[in-house]
């Protein structure tokens, strides 16, 4: 055999007829394509490798979604409760209504009162009440300049009464009124009402704070 019709074998060095597929010495395969093979082998072990460290990584990525799925749901929770107690915007005799940075107002007492003024003749009111109440200016000023500090008129608010009509202001005797109160201080005061349905009644206040949102509260009453 010449060189062109030989080749050495690729494990035992033999010279073997060229187009031999078997070693005639060592009887192994020659085949043209180990190195394919074992390229190819290589690939897929890196694709394997690659593949668990994907799915490692979407199995911790799913934990901590989880985990911040849970956080973020108490922390709704914890906002919904903040908002539910905010919300609060009916109030009982003793009870507080409280703006933040603002003021707090509540209603200590209401009476009725026999009183009637004899020039009075708008109305003739079933009942008379004389609402004593109390209020804190927390941090409230009055942008427009017309105030020089937190005032309140309970006269001239909302009410309305058991029969669901409207009450209204009454000129009553010795009523102490209220006034403009500087931040930090408290005022006392009463308001004198007339309703034409005595009993139970509601009382509405409606007020823009310092920063010119509109502020509500009601009132529940249920005169003494």
């Amino acid at each position: 055999m010449n060189e062109q019709e030989t080749k050495k074998c690729k494990y035992c060095q033999c010279e073997i007829d060229a187009k031999a597929k078997i070693c005639p010495n060592c009887k192994k395969k020659q085949g043209k394509n180990g190195c394919l093979i074992a390229i190819i082998t290589v690939v897929v072990l890196i694709i394997l490798i690659c593949i668990i460290a994907t799915c490692a990584n979407s199995g911790s990525n799913s934990d901590s979604s989880g985990s911040g799925t849970s956080s973020v749901t108490e922390t709704d929770a914890e906002t919904n409760e903040t908002t539910s107690t905010a919300e609060k915007t009916s109030y009982a005799i003793g009870e507080t209504w409280t703006v933040d940075g603002q003021w707090s107002l509540t209603i200590t007492g209401v009476t009725a009162t026999d009183y009637r003024n004899q020039f009075y003749d708008t109305h003739t009111p079933s009942a008379v009440y004389i609402i004593d109440y109390t209020y804190t200016n927390i941090g409230y000023e009055d942008d427009s300049g017309l105030l020089d500090g937190l005032y309140f008129n309970l006269d001239y608010e909302t009410i309305v009464d058991s029969n669901g009509t409207l009450g209204y202001s009454y000129p009553a005797a010795d009523v102490t009124y209220p006034d403009q109160t500087p931040v930090g201080a408290t005022c006392n005061a009463q308001a004198a009402i007339g309703v034409d349905n005595a009993g139970s009644f509601t009382l509405t206040v409606n007020k823009y704070d310092g920063n010119g949102k509109k502020q509500k509260a009601s009132f529940d009453i249920t005169a003494e």
